[in-house]
Parts: structure tokens; sequence; C-alpha cells
């Protein structure tokens, strides 16, 4: 259940508590085929209006026949959960890593409740193949590094294009990526909401075997016979030596769930307090840490970046935005949500808004940030990227490339450089399930229009199987210290 749960965490918002709770009561809501044909209309118009351009990467009369499928479908009454799961389905179709439906799991939650077990294998895709890099199965014969074959009588090979099509993403190499969090959640869906009972492994080793799944719940963990793989959760600012700092920001938002999710107080004071301390240690060196990092507001990255900034900057060279009424409203409900209304950028976005008409799309005026007055940090920086950074965190890293304020490494990431972004969200009024959309075309400030994904300066190690080792950082300080003796 801990990979369902970061994937929350990483892809959306989700009542996860309320949901468990009400799943645990059996309070699941069921609708009837008219009200979920209703919304489902609701949401597609929604979709046509306020995404960027919904069929940037399908074309409309595929969008069209599927709709008419899926709404011809529509015949039973349905819980909220399996409504979810369909409208995601349809949704995913714009491969768009935004375009989603974000989910309350409640059906998942239900199934656990009633005892059910949750698939006890981490995994990772790898050249189409499904490798192991967990266990908690019991099976001690499986070991990280296997390659699973097939699940159930199925052969990877056939399942996996159907478990990929509950993920939204712009490549196959995203939806995998996703595939490592959800696995859990679609393995689920896909076996007809039964728990998985075997698998079928090729060893490290070359031998075979098939092997029944012992139940594992939502509370098992790894065995204890090995140390757990290295972490990157959470903030942490320190110095790896005496000349080479450390940041990890974590995610660009305030993670505080009693807190506004826009409120960057308590983090500036932080990411304040880090660079002073750099500065105090006569760091030359920083290493600015973007892998694990789900995104967030440009708010919490720009004045991470101000610090060692050497002019002006923007995050996109290119902002076009499509005026919405779902968008005008979603800003205005952002604005409501502080009490002083003190999010400039939304307050931005509300005059701009009114002097637009809906449907239009208009460049969007993104403000220069200016680099901080001194102290400045001075050093040399490298942002460390992986397939786990997403949105905002490859935004960021892009921005540092591009203006030369730093070196890029690690790995190359899956999301987009230059992106459908600037999230938003509406409400579908009967079922109240919440989509989500890019409002935007960001463009990264080299002005490379075509979404891609970014790719580091100085290509690291990035096994994919994670272990209590962080070999890409060691690379890193490694490659530092030898440029370092390389230009004395």
């Amino acid at each position: 259940m801990f990979r369902v749960l970061a994937a929350s965490v990483l892809l959306g918002q989700c009542f996860l508590a309320t949901a468990q709770e009400a799943a645990t009561n059996n309070e699941l809501p069921v609708f009837t085929p008219e009200q979920i044909r209703s919304d489902f209309e609701f949401m597609y118009e929604g979709l046509q209006s306020a995404n960027f351009d919904l069929y940037a990467f399908t074309e409309p009369d595929e969008f069209d026949a599927r709709y008419r499928a899926f709404s011809e479908g529509f015949d039973q009454p349905m819980t909220r959960f399996d409504t979810e799961v369909a409208f995601q389905q349809f949704v995913a179709l714009a491969r768009q890593a935004h375009t989603r439906v974000e989910s309350d799991f409640s059906g998942f939650f239900a199934h656990l409740a009633k005892g059910g077990t949750v698939f006890p294998l981490d995994v990772a895709v790898h050249e189409g193949q499904l490798l192991v890099t967990g266990n908690a199965s019991g099976v001690r014969e499986i070991e990280a590094g296997d390659r699973i074959t097939a699940i159930g009588d199925e052969p990877v090979a056939d399942l996996l294009p159907r478990l990929v099509a509950h993920l939204s993403a712009e490549s196959p190499e995203f939806a995998y990526v996703l595939l490592e969090l959800y696995m859990p959640l679609v393995i689920w869906l896909e076996s007809g909401r039964t728990d998985v009972s075997s698998v079928t492994i090729e060893h490290a080793n070359g031998t075979k075997g098939a092997y029944d799944l012992s139940a594992a719940t939502d509370e098992v963990q790894d065995s204890g016979d090995t140390a757990p793989p290295f972490s990157l959760e959470g903030r942490d600012a320190r110095m790896l030596t005496e000349t080479v700092a450390y940041l990890r920001p974590g995610p660009f938002s305030n993670t505080d769930p009693e807190e506004n999710s826009l409120d960057a107080t308590a983090y500036l004071v932080f990411i304040d307090a880090a660079f002073e301390g750099f500065i105090e240690k006569q760091a030359e060196h920083l290493i600015l840490d973007l892998r694990d990092n789900p995104g967030g507001n440009s708010s919490f990255s720009d004045p991470v970046v101000a610090w060692f900034a050497d002019r002006p900057f923007r995050f996109s060279s290119d902002f076009r935005v499509r005026v919405s009424p779902q968008t005008t409203a979603a800003n205005q409900a952002r604005l409501d949500s502080l009490p002083d209304g003190s999010n400039s950028e939304s307050r931005l976005y509300a005059e701009f808004f009114a002097s637009a008409k809906d449907g239009q799309t208009v460049l969007f005026p993104i403000p220069e940030v200016e680099p901080r007055s001194e102290p400045r940090f001075a050093g040399e920086v490298y942002a460390l990227v992986n397939r786990y950074s997403f949105s905002n965190a490859v935004t960021t890293a892009a921005l540092i490339q591009d203006y030369g304020f730093g070196a890029i490494m690690g790995e190359q990431t899956v999301d987009m450089a230059t992106t459908y972004g600037a999230m938003e969200r509406f409400t579908l009024p009967i079922t109240g399930i919440v989509v989500t959309y890019p409002k935007a075309l960001v463009v990264r400030p080299n002005g490379m229009e075509t979404a891609h994904p970014l790719s580091p300066d100085i290509p690291l190690p990035s096994p994919r199987i994670r272990a209590t080792t962080d070999v890409m950082l060691e690379a890193a300080v490694e490659h530092i210290h030898s440029e370092n003796r390389a230009s004395r």
C-alpha cells in the first residue's frame, strides 16, 4: 500500500483518510447510468473548453469514437470509484500527464478493508521487461533483478499495454515510471478485482520458476534480511565535503496537510537558512538534488534559483494560456483560499483573464525574477535529476541549463522540459469527481516548442534497482572533485 500512497502524493490530491474510512464502513456512493453519462459529457466538454490542446497527441476523431463507446457502455449503476476508473481510462487517451482524474482510491480501500491483498512485488519497466525491484511476498526465491514473464496466466508483453492504459503520460517511458508507483492498483484492476495468485519468473541466473504469492496486506513490508534502499524523501541541507554543499528542497509546495499548499513562508525560511549556511562554510560547489521531486509551483522554485542566478530569469520563454470559464474559476478559488489574496501570480492571472475572452489562446506575461542581492551563492551549481523528477522540478532544471546557471547531472527525465502544464482542476457536478488539465503550453527558456524530456549535461549511473548506497550522488561528488583536480 505504501506504493499507492506514494503515487497519490506524487500525482494528485487524494483525500485518503476520508476514503479509507468510507470504504471500511461500506459507504461507497452509487450512481445511475444517466448520472454517469451526464457527468461524462460534462467532463469531455469541460476538457475541450479548458485544456490548452486536448488533441495535441490524439486526433479528435479517435477521441470522439472512444467517447461514444464509453458512453454507450455506461448501462449499469457504478460506484464513484468505478466511475473514476472508467473516466481516467478515457482522459488518459490525451497522453498528457496533467490531464487526469484524481481518485480517492475508495474502491481499492474497500478491497483492503474486506481482507483483500496487494500485489506484493515492486517493479520497474526496462526495455519492455518487468523487473522485480522489491519483494514483500514472503517467497524468498524471488529476488531483485529477476524478470517477471507472466502474471497469473497472462504474459507480461500482453498485459503491459492494458496496465499503462490507466495512466496519463506523454510517452511510454513516462507511463512505465508511473506504473512503478501505481502497480498494486492497476494490477488489481486488470486482474478482475481479485488477488493475483501467481507469477512466472525468469531469475537473474537464467533459471525459471512459477510461484504462488503469499497474502500481502497493506501493512506488509519487505523482510528485514536486507537493509532498506536509500531514500530521497523530505528536505535536506548539509555539507557533503569541505567544499561541496547539498540541498534537497523537496516538493516545490507546502507539504503540511494542515496548511495552504501555496504558502511558502516556512519553506523560504528553510531555503534561506540553507544558503546562508553554505556561504558561511565557504562552499565552492552546490548539488541541487531534484531527483524524486514531484514539482510544484514556481513561487517555491524561483527563490531557490535566485540565490545563485547571475541575471534576471523566467522559467518559460513563452507561456501560452487558453482562457476558459474553468480556469478563471479555479484561479479565483485559489485567490479566495488565501486570507489576504497574497499570491501575486494568481492576482496577475485574474487581471489578465478579465481582459480576455473565453476560448482565446493568449501569451501570458511571465515576469522576470531578479537575482538576490548580496549575499549570493557564487559557487558552481549542479542540478541532479532522474526519471522520477516531474513537472516543475524538470522546468527548474531546464531553466538552470538554458540560462547557464549550472550543469545538469543524472539521467534523462521522462517528464517534459517543454510541456503542457500549469495544471488546473474542475469538479463534476453529480459525482464530485475532480478532473485536472493543463491550461498552458510552457516553452522552456531556450525556445524549443516541441514537448521533449530534459537531457543531462553530465550523464551519471542510475541503477534500476535502488540499493542502500546512493550511487548517483557518489558519482556526482566524484565528478565535481575530479573536475576540480583537473582545473588546478
